[in-house]
This record gives C-alpha cells, structure tokens and sequence, in this order.
C-alpha cells in the first residue's frame, strides 16, 4: 500500500492562495487488496475510491450500511459522516484500487457535482488511463515533498475531478437511449422487450448498446441480474426461488446454473461465503 499526505504545515499556504477554504487534500493512496477484512470507518472528510483491476474472489465495500459487489471501474465518492469498509468480506486478494481524501466546502456537494447518485454513492465510470495518471501523479507530487507541492496537488485534484466528471456526463449521455430500456428493471425478460422501452428497433438498440457498453445486450442483462442477485443473497434471507423471480430468471434451477457460470459458486455457497463476514462486520 502506499500513501502521501499532506501535513499540517502546508494548509496555510492554500488559506493564503485563496483555495483551502473551498477544497484541500488530506491524503492519497493505492492499494492492493489481500485476504484480510477490514472494519467500518467514518471519516471526517470526503472520499473518492477508484477500482483499477480485479482480484481473486469477490470485492464487496460497505458504503453507509450497504454491500456493494464492486467491479473494475466501479468508482465511490463517500462524503463526511458516512461510515465506510473498503474490504467487507474475506478473500478479496489482489483487487487493486486508487483513492483520495479530500475536505472543504465544496468536498460535501462533489458527489452531486460530479453527476453520481447521492443515495447508492458507488457509479461505474469505466476504466480510463487519464484518471490513474492523475491519481498516480498525485502520490507522486506528494511523496516528492518539493516546494509549493500542496498547490500541485491541488491543481491535480481538479484536473482529477474534471476528468471524472466528463466520463460520467460521457457515459450519461452515450446511455441516454439506453436507461428506458434498463428502467424497466428486472422484468424486462429479453432484448426485444429492451429495444421497445428504449424506442429503437431491435437492430439499432443491439448496435447502440455495444457500442455504448462495449458487450451485447443480452450479456449486460445476464450480468446486471447476477449483481442484483448478489446483493440479494448479501442483503437478504429470501430462498433462491424469489431471487430467481426477483431478477428475472424463470425458475430456481436456470438460475442456479447461470450464476454458477458467472461467479465460480452456487447461489447457496457464494451466500454462505460472504455473508457470515458481513453479518460479523454489521455487528
């Protein structure tokens, strides 16, 4: 793991340039995940966390109380006062993640600014090279410790923070024909049926969606389900028969079948895997 800060001593310096008011860094960071499961904190500061590559196992984080089964290109921005766990389940190893923490008066509204929901905190942004550079050349800004760095790093933030918001009005924007169709939720039960909620013809939506989410149609669907049913099985104690018809699967054992395709377990054994971790961290 490696981690730069920002001393104390530097703060005046942004108070005199006008900038510590409005936005500061408290730290930065990158890390790789091993087996060990971590406990909630609550910061003081807001945090922005971004999942470069996946690791062996599952990734969950704990954001404000709730399980999120995260994937590469996941990002989380947690503002103050909201309880967070990083690592909320055995065995992710190898997950690698950036992250950085930030205070001042805009830091609270960033998530709002940025685009991203304000109830669920965790957006998939996508995978971008830019916004590792950033993240990387912020470390590197802060370890170096060279004169006048605090204000480096700053501009470094913003740069950051306008690159993130770019790919996700990028992404809203590439997903604006597209989020009819997936507001239909769960009970869309097949491409035709998504093609209609979002106005296309079968042929246009299938090429716009690839193009879009890089994947056809019909996989998206399949992976949105096993998410939602992850959570489901983390979240709940509902038998497999409901989450199966919850997520849109037509009966318990096809269900049974794709998940195991999909996440290496059975429903039952990826349930009784993790949630024990989580019921022990909730405690």
């Amino acid at each position: 793991m490696t981690k730069a800060y920002v001393y104390e001593q530097y703060r005046p310096r942004l108070a005199m340039a006008g900038l510590y008011a409005d936005l500061w860094i408290d730290r930065v960071g990158h890390c790789v995940s091993d087996d060990e499961r971590t406990k909630a904190r609550v910061q003081d500061v807001s945090i922005m966390v971004y999942c470069v590559r996946r690791g062996r196992r599952t990734l969950i984080w704990e954001v404000g109380g709730r399980a999120n089964v995260v994937r590469p290109g996941d990002m989380a921005v947690i503002p103050p006062g909201v309880s967070y766990n990083p690592a909320a389940a055995w065995g992710a190893r190898g997950w690698e993640t950036w992250w950085v923490h930030f205070g001042g008066a805009r830091a609270a509204h960033l998530a709002e600014w940025l685009g991203f929901s304000l109830s669920q905190h965790l957006t998939h942004l996508g995978l971008h090279d830019d916004c590792i550079a950033c993240f990387r050349h912020l470390c590197r800004i802060l370890l170096a410790k060279r004169a006048h760095c605090e204000l480096d790093a700053l501009a470094e933030l913003y740069r950051l923070l306008f690159l993130v918001k770019k790919y996700a009005r990028s992404r809203a924007r590439r997903s604006k024909g597209l989020e009819a169709a997936l507001g239909a939720g769960m009970t869309v039960r097949g491409v035709d049926e998504m093609a209609a909620a979002a106005g296309l013809s079968k042929c246009h939506f299938v090429r716009k969606f690839r193009a879009a989410a890089g994947i056809p149609p019909w996989q998206y669907l399949i992976r949105q389900r096993i998410q939602a049913a992850k959570e489901l099985l983390l979240r709940t104690d509902l038998p497999m028969k409901s989450i199966a018809n919850r997520v849109g699967f037509s009966g318990a054992g096809y269900f049974a079948t794709v998940f195991r395709r999909h996440a290496g377990v059975s429903p039952r054994a990826f349930r009784a895997q993790h949630r024990p971790a989580l019921d022990a961290g909730w405690k």
